[in-house]
């Protein structure tokens, strides 16, 4: 008989940043028995549509697929949006019955205000790269994506707007935030499941509560909403 297939989960950070920021995570998700592939890719050197081309090259191609029961897809911030592309684009070349859940961690899925307030700046370019300007609203309000898969949206609050103590997200954001991009701008049409937590836009990835609620919805489809 042969050995049964693991479920493998794939994570992939935000812009300028490197799969360390995954460690904790990844570390959760092994306990609770899942294969996990966290990937360094080049977020400030390439667009979107190109990283997706990257990313298949490199880290996904069509015979991964045969090696496990299902992929799963974990994203934070832009790591998101890099799922959805990919998801986008190469939607004919992913076995359906192997595609498992995606999470979205603080994705700016209808941009970032604090990228628009940063947009015309050259440093902010220099910084990050084509991809920058992706994040903000109104290349984000131009983009339809199918979002044809089991997604779960979760959302960051750094506490109320006052409590901020942030000199430039006090004047950029106007409601529920977590320094980075708004709790509405996280959503998107087609997702399954969106729940908040109490933190800011990096330090939630070591916040063993989100461990386990992107753990839960990989097992459940939803958000445990009782915790």
């Amino acid at each position: 008989m042969s050995e049964r297939k693991k479920d493998l989960v794939i994570l992939l950070h935000g812009i300028a940043l490197n799969r360390s920021t995954f460690w904790m995570m990844e570390r959760r998700l092994k306990q609770a028995g899942y294969d996990t592939k966290s990937i360094s890719y080049p977020s400030t050197k390439f667009v979107l549509q190109d990283l997706a081309h990257w990313l298949v090259e490199q880290h996904l191609p069509p015979a991964i697929w045969a090696e496990y029961d299902h992929i799963h897809l974990i994203g934070h911030s832009m790591g998101g949006l890099l799922i959805r592309e990919f998801l986008h684009h190469y939607k004919d070349q992913i076995p359906r019955e192997k595609l498992g859940r995606v999470v979205m961690i603080g994705t700016p899925n209808r941009g970032s205000e604090y990228a628009d307030l940063l947009l015309p700046y050259r440093l902010f370019h220099r910084f990050f790269g084509p991809a920058g300007a992706q994040l903000t609203t109104n290349f984000q309000e131009q983009q339809h994506p199918d979002i044809y898969y089991d997604l779960g949206v979760i959302a960051a609050a750094a506490g109320p707007v006052g409590r901020w103590h942030d000199p430039i997200a006090h004047f950029v954001f106007k409601e529920a935030h977590d320094g980075k991009v708004s709790v509405e701008r996280t959503k998107i049409e087609g997702m399954k499941d969106h729940i908040i937590v109490t933190s800011t836009h990096t330090f939630m990835l070591w916040q063993r509560k989100v461990a386990g609620q992107v753990i839960y919805f990989l097992r459940n489809g939803v958000f445990d909403h009782h915790v």
